[in-house]
């Protein structure tokens, strides 16, 4: 499996900052969109009568528009949204909120919400130490309930145990529940995004990738992987804002096997 840090884009192009405290700019690059499906309609196209019906139910996908083109988000500060309040899930918390970003976590369990804001009370130097340009951390709100926690994200990353049947009903409910242009990623080290898609509509899917942070802060290693539909300018602009988080990206050009990077790359070794 290949790896390679992607670059942020051309400076040809517009820059949006992804914080309102963070100095960079993000510069998308050209658009690689793929034509969206023929079944499609959009106003420059129409449906193409010889292609197959979509597999995905018929009312789910006329409810919807295509998300393509999509763009970079430009309305901050909007939130980003941690689903599952556990070890992981935290530290990713930790992560984002040391660079200025407004998290919220969700977490059916009030007890792992209060752990969990203790912790990133208790380590912010950790974190903020590995931000390039000094800031003031952003907030980090708890919820009980998914739809107030994602309404308004830009971005939703599930950190839920290793249960492949519980992360297609997470992946699901957040297809359903956040705005059309928010980014679906996994934590999973196990399962490939692809597998996790069964009940995402098909528009979404270009917006749907694994982001799997190791174990931040001692490891700030970030593995970045396609779902062999997800659009470029979406691993782009997360391998920017995981820079500017003060980790350390790579992409995996395909998706391939399991384990991502890392285990791939110990597999190896042994």
């Amino acid at each position: 499996m290949e790896a390679y840090p992607l670059q942020p884009g051309s400076p040809q192009s517009s820059a949006r900052p992804i914080s309102p405290q963070c100095s960079f700019q993000y510069q998308p690059t050209p658009s690689h969109h793929p034509p969206p499906p023929s079944h499609f309609t959009t106003p420059d196209s129409t449906p193409n009568d010889s292609q197959p019906p979509p597999s995905e139910p018929t009312t789910q996908l006329t409810t919807l528009a295509p998300l393509t083109p999509w763009t970079p988000p430009t309305s901050f500060p909007r939130p980003l949204a941690i689903i599952g309040a556990g070890d992981l899930g935290r530290r990713i918390a930790s992560v984002f909120t040391a660079a200025g970003h407004t998290v919220h976590l969700r977490d059916p369990s009030p007890r792992a919400l209060t752990s969990a804001l203790t912790y990133i009370s208790t380590h912010k130097s950790e974190y903020e130490k590995y931000i390039l340009l000094p800031r003031a951390p952003g907030p980090c709100h708890a919820f009980n309930d998914l739809t107030s926690a994602v309404s308004n994200a830009w971005l939703a990353i599930e950190t839920v145990p290793e249960q492949l049947a519980l992360k297609v009903d997470v992946m699901g409910e957040l297809d359903e529940k956040t705005p059309r242009d928010c980014i679906l990623a996994s934590n999973s080290s196990s399962f490939k995004t692809s597998f996790m898609v069964e009940k995402v509509c098909r528009e979404r899917r270009p917006l749907v990738c694994n982001m799997h942070f190791t174990m931040p802060p001692r490891i700030r290693a970030v593995e970045l992987m396609t779902n062999g539909e997800t659009y470029l300018e979406v691993l782009s602009f997360l391998t920017w804002v995981l820079d500017d988080c003060g980790m350390m990206p790579v992409t995996a050009r395909k998706e391939e096997g399991t384990g991502l990077v890392r285990s791939h790359c110990l597999n190896t070794v042994n």
